[in-house]
């Protein structure tokens, strides 16, 4: 997710799928680390399905470990595998202290409590849109070492914020819900009416922005 100026006011700080300056790094890159270059929109393989990951082989942890480096170098809060260009069912996500990793992530439940809010991308440079998306989700997944995981977001509500105005559980369930979209091929554009794509077409550098169903 990606965040435009430094928290100009509460609720933006948390909403974006790419750099956030509102919210502080918990680490930094490494030095020896590969640094992906990220696919921005239309590359063809931000529409692509993504494969599961059938096995957690060293290949799949480096570029884990990759990507993690990339969303950091990037000030990113989230990132997925399509957008460094493999189309590989992963997610990586940024807290306060480690980074998170949803290998094959599958949202299992999410809430009727809905909640509006501005999203960026890594992908979409600059663009900003509102988007209304379910607050809580529950996630099942494998972490790095294949280990099946299974949480809910609002479990972590009152636990690590990832900024001290922000409930980590607010922002994760957003960051998760952003990024497995980008797994299926998913993206804001698509989370948005006609005549807001109309008008992005219009306003924008991003001419290519289609009439996409929602």
């Amino acid at each position: 997710m990606r965040t435009p100026k430094a928290a100009e006011t509460p609720h933006r700080a948390l909403l974006w799928c790419g750099a956030n300056p509102g919210i502080p790094a918990f680490a930094s890159p490494k030095p020896t680390m590969t640094i992906l270059p990220i696919k921005k929109y239309p590359e063809p393989i931000l529409r692509k399905k993504s494969e599961e990951v059938k096995e957690v082989t060293p290949e799949i942890k480096k570029l884990i470990e990759e990507m993690i480096e990339t969303m950091l170098k990037n000030n990113g809060i989230g990132l997925a595998a399509p957008q460094v260009g493999v189309s590989k069912r992963i997610i990586v996500a940024a807290t306060q202290k480690d980074p998170l990793v949803f290998i094959n992530p599958k949202i299992l439940r999410k809430s009727k409590e809905t909640e509006l809010g501005e999203e960026g991308c890594l992908s979409f440079p600059g663009l900003y849109l509102k988007i209304k998306r379910p607050k809580f989700v529950e996630v099942g997944a494998l972490d790095i070492n294949g280990k099946k995981i299974r949480f809910e977001t609002k479990e972590l509500l009152s636990k690590s914020p990832v900024n001290e105005r922000y409930p980590t559980g607010v922002i994760l369930s957003r960051i998760i819900q952003h990024e497995t979209d980008h797994l299926d091929g998913i993206l804001i554009i698509d989370r948005i009416s006609f005549w807001q794509r109309w008008k992005i077409r219009k306003t924008s550098k991003f001419t290519q922005v289609g009439p996409v169903s929602n």
